[in-house]
């Protein structure tokens, strides 16, 4: 179960996070600021994959941002953060995870 916390942060794309995500979801609909994506377990295998669009259902290749195969273990390693900060118009949606990959999301 995911959960979404609020905080005061002093950088564009961070006073906002989810954390738990393990599954296809959206993660917030509206124009926000993608800031950065934290390993909290790594996955086996398949892609991450990010779409700008405000409902998972509307997840396609047109909207995609980000696609990433998770073949090598020290990018997808345990407390890797990626730091992103890229402006998402619809919404950020994540419609596809690795198997067993846990992440920790930041926006604003």
């Amino acid at each position: 179960m995911s959960q979404t916390i609020t905080v005061h942060d002093s950088f564009p794309g961070g006073g906002n996070s989810k954390l738990g995500v393990n599954a296809a979801a959206l993660i917030i609909a509206g124009r926000f600021t993608l800031g950065s994506i934290m390993i909290a377990t790594a996955g086996t295998a398949g892609s991450l994959v990010l779409n700008d669009v405000a409902t998972l259902g509307g997840a396609a290749g047109g909207n995609q941002v980000i696609s990433l195969a998770f073949n090598n273990t020290l990018i997808a390693a345990v407390g890797a953060i990626w730091t992103v900060k890229f402006p998402f118009q619809k919404g950020i949606v994540i419609s596809a995870i690795p198997t067993g990959m846990v992440l920790n999301i930041s926006w604003g």
